[in-house]
């Protein structure tokens, strides 16, 4: 990559996510790197990953909120058959009208949960690997702590997209933890 000589950079260096350390170290005792290199990486730096009680959510459902099914309250509406887009993540349903919400990053998030799907906590988990929580291949074998580490990014990414004031929680969803 060519930069100019003159190019100074006004971004400071930033150490990595626990979650990317832990995956590159992870992967270099899979393929048996030199444990030096493997101390090396074990002692860098990095942004701890939330605390639980850290964990951010969208609230919790109102306690007249229905009961809600995947089948027929969730899944038809995918954000492009439908003007919403539904997702369940931690017993939740929630709810965004597409066209409110503007910007590549929205839009971008809408292709993904149409490729992964609409049940959030096996779509990120799947994505977004994290060596502490595995990669479940199904709800129950999610943890009430993965379950809502998994709504916390959601959200998180929510901010980030300038969608968040737009997502409602509409209702509850059956969902069993594996604790």
């Amino acid at each position: 990559v060519y930069t100019k000589e003159s190019y100074t950079s006004t971004q400071k260096d930033n150490p990595p996510q626990q979650r990317y350390l832990e995956l590159l170290i992870e992967g270099a005792r899979h393929f048996q790197v030199h444990e030096k290199q493997i101390k090396f990486l074990e002692s860098h730096e990095c942004v701890p990953r939330p605390k639980p009680h850290e964990f951010k959510s969208f609230g919790a459902a109102p306690t007249d909120a229905p009961l809600l099914s995947f089948e027929k309250d969730v899944s038809p509406f995918n954000g492009y058959d439908t003007p919403n887009l539904r997702l369940a993540v931690n017993g939740k349903v929630l709810e965004v009208f597409v066209k409110e919400v503007e910007g590549t990053l929205f839009k971008n998030s809408l292709n993904f949960f149409k490729q992964f799907g609409q049940r959030v906590e096996l779509a990120l988990s799947r994505v977004m690997y994290d060596p502490k929580y595995g990669c479940p291949e199904s709800l129950e074998e999610c943890t009430r702590e993965l379950s809502a580490y998994i709504e916390h990014n959601l959200r998180h990414m929510s901010q980030v997209n300038a969608s968040i004031d737009h997502w409602k929680i509409i209702g509850h969803i059956l969902q069993e933890y594996k604790d």
